[in-house]
């Protein structure tokens, strides 16, 4: 499911075009004449397919982003914070530390 749905709205007795989404809007033009009003939806229908299409991309991006030790999304995440895609440095240093100690008390025992 998409983060956002992007759709057109008309203000001011649909004499003004925006192109909306749940927390975002953004104003495409004025229509007060017929010809200046086609030309703005015109162009925020494209613009909406646009933006749409970019939001699909971006959920399908973010799959496969999921750290393999805490399970929680590593797609948001600045590189300096992970090891790769699929981990976070400090997951897989926790991991190595348990790792090291259990490999520790396997040698004791």
């Amino acid at each position: 499911m998409r983060e956002q749905e992007w759709t057109i709205e008309h203000r001011k007795h649909g004499n003004e075009v925006y192109v909306v989404s749940s927390n975002e809007g953004i104003f495409v033009g004025e229509g007060y004449d017929k010809e200046e009003r086609k030309r703005s939806r015109y162009l925020a229908g494209i613009i909406v397919e646009a933006l749409n299409k970019a939001e699909e991309q971006d959920e399908k991006n973010k799959e496969g982003w999921t750290c393999i030790h805490c399970g929680e999304s590593t797609y948001e995440n600045d590189y300096e914070q992970l090891f790769s895609a699929v981990e976070h440095i400090q997951c897989g240093l926790i991991a190595e530390r348990e790792s090291k100690k259990k490999n520790k008390e396997s040698l004791i025992d």
